[in-house]
């Protein structure tokens, strides 16, 4: 019994002692965590343009290699890519390559060059996501003289930066065309039906140094198979308060026949030359 007695002595001194060597460990307070390591972040600077160097180096690595493309360089004014292309017609493949890239069509403009020459008519690339349909025979109203325009839209920010008129009979190319004309601008809506039979003519004024500058088109006639559209031109007067930054003014419009010869007069029959400004 003595020995039952001191072995249980023993083992409470033991259980005692684990208990204070138990509470001697400080505890850590809840409410002071271990400091964690900051992770620098890294982010891409954003240039004028509101791009960053990625989506510039991303845009210019998807362009390498287009048929047409001459020159391609970075303008650190603008914040964009500087394309330089022989034809309206590789200007709408550039935009239609960073499209399906999934890159922003306004990360590029477009440098002045012969390309797209003023009052001329140039064919539009057929858009690769969709078969290609046999275009329809030439056809024009069956009587010279004033045809009915309808006007399609209009804006100033397009994806142009030189002047010049652009043609679409199938609505294929009327697709490509309002890729053109919205371009610079995000949320483009989609393209109006275009028939058998009709052409869609767009007049791109190229770039402009400021807003206020605008074209309208008011009335068309035929004669001889030639389309010849009478349009209006606006400039800013010289104390006019317009928008401080550049602008692409153009309009586009429809008419019944199908053209392969577009002319623009003024309103006194006057041919009309698209300047750059």
């Amino acid at each position: 019994m003595t020995r039952t007695f001191l072995l249980t002595l023993a083992l409470g001194a033991g259980t005692l002692a684990v208990a204070q060597s138990v509470t001697s460990i400080p505890a850590t307070p809840l409410s002071a965590p271990a400091p964690a390591t900051a992770v620098p972040r890294t982010t891409s600077p954003a240039y004028p343009s509101g791009y960053t160097a990625e989506q510039l180096r991303a845009a210019q690595a998807a362009l390498e290699g287009l048929p047409g493309l001459s020159a391609l360089e970075l303008d650190q004014s603008q914040g964009r890519l500087r394309v330089t292309v022989g034809t309206a017609v590789q200007r709408v493949a550039v935009l239609q390559r960073l499209t399906q890239a999934g890159l922003p069509t306004g990360l590029v403009t477009f440098a002045p060059n012969a390309g797209g020459g003023v009052g001329t008519v140039t064919e539009t690339p057929m858009d690769p996501a969709v078969p290609a349909t046999p275009a329809p025979a030439p056809s024009t109203p069956a009587a010279a003289g004033r045809v009915a325009v309808t006007e399609l839209a209009s804006g100033t920010n397009a994806a142009v930066s030189t002047p010049g008129v652009q043609v679409a009979t199938t609505q294929t190319a009327l697709n490509a065309l309002y890729r053109v004309a919205y371009g610079n601008q995000t949320g483009a809506p989609a393209a109006p039906t275009l028939r058998a039979g009709e052409t869609a003519v767009a007049i791109f004024l190229g770039q402009r140094p400021t807003g206020g500058y605008g074209v309208r088109v008011t009335g068309a006639s035929v004669q001889g198979g030639t389309l010849t559209l009478t349009v209006e031109l606006r400039a800013p007067g010289p104390d006019s308060i317009v928008t401080q930054a550049l602008t692409s003014p153009w309009t586009m419009v429809r008419v019944a026949g199908t053209f392969t010869r577009v002319q623009l007069v003024d309103a006194a029959g006057r041919p009309v030359q698209l300047q750059p400004r």
